[in-house]
């Protein structure tokens, strides 16, 4: 890969945390829940990646940020959101 300028990264950061955003909930659509740690990039192709915990186990994962806000098609047939951003009780 050829070399980014940090500028550019920086921004690609910045325009990502609009749609995603550090410190917030999320559910994914099978149930758990998360809570975004921070967003990264991936070293080999400057890939956007949020980083996030899972609130029951506290395993950590990394997840590429165009599949992080992927939607999924239930075996229902109706499509939802992978992740939804959502306030604690």
């Amino acid at each position: 890969m050829a070399h980014i300028p940090s500028k550019v990264l920086q921004e690609k950061l910045e325009k990502a945390r609009q749609l995603v955003r550090v410190g917030e909930r999320y559910r994914h659509y099978r149930g758990d829940e998360y809570v975004v740690i921070e967003l990264a990039l991936q070293e080999e192709t400057a890939e956007v990646c949020v980083v996030y915990k899972n609130l029951a186990n506290h395993l950590i994962w990394v997840r590429g940020l165009a599949n992080w806000q992927s939607t999924v098609k239930l075996e229902n047939g109706q499509t939802v959101a992978r992740f939804e951003r959502y306030s604690p009780k």
